[in-house]
């Protein structure tokens, strides 16, 4: 034979039965489990929220309503670079602003753990482009995008209260017009 001689290996009993390799093989199952849990809960997460910042009653503008989109560095460990807050049209497009109405934040943002950071929108504005897309603001998906990825928001009643203003605001506009 060219390659030497024919070796027989034979199973003296079953897998299973070393006890410590199983507990061997529990372990290092357990052991990668957890590191992927830990790398996940310590990488950076935003956590998006939309609330109402403030009701501007001034006489040549009138009422001006203005509502903010905060987004929450609530990872342990792990620095984001927020690059833009937007809304979502269901089934539509992105509506996003350059900046921030008010200067609260300038984007691109870095953001530590355990930091905030605001970004003011005119409702009036938001409340048009529900207008022109058909839908209550209730239905926008508010959104910010950084480094880490894309992190959808939820509205708070606060907001969707100022919005309601801001819808009736805007509907006057459009019959006036």
């Amino acid at each position: 034979m060219p390659f030497g001689d024919i070796v027989r290996v034979e199973l003296v009993g079953s897998w299973w039965d070393n006890w410590a390799a199983l507990i061997a093989l529990a372990v290092s199952l357990a052991t990668f489990g957890w590191t992927i849990w830990v790398r996940h809960r310590d990488s950076a997460r935003l956590q998006v929220s939309v609330t109402s910042f403030f009701l501007l009653d001034a006489a040549p503008l009138g009422k001006q309503y203005f509502i903010a989109t905060e987004a929450t560095n609530v990872g342990r460990s792990g620095k984001t670079v927020i690059s833009n807050f937007h809304f979502r049209v269901p089934g539509g497009p992105f509506i996003m602003r350059a900046d921030s109405h008010f200067p609260t934040v300038t984007l691109p943002a870095s953001v530590e753990p355990g930091d905030s950071v605001t970004f003011v929108w005119n409702a009036t504005e938001l409340a048009a482009a529900c207008l022109r897309y058909n839908v209550t603001p209730g239905q926008f998906r508010p959104g910010a995008q950084s480094g880490h990825g894309t992190f959808k928001g939820k509205w708070k009643k606060s907001a969707l209260e100022v919005m309601d203003g801001a819808m009736t605001a805007a509907r006057k506009a459009t019959v006036s017009e």
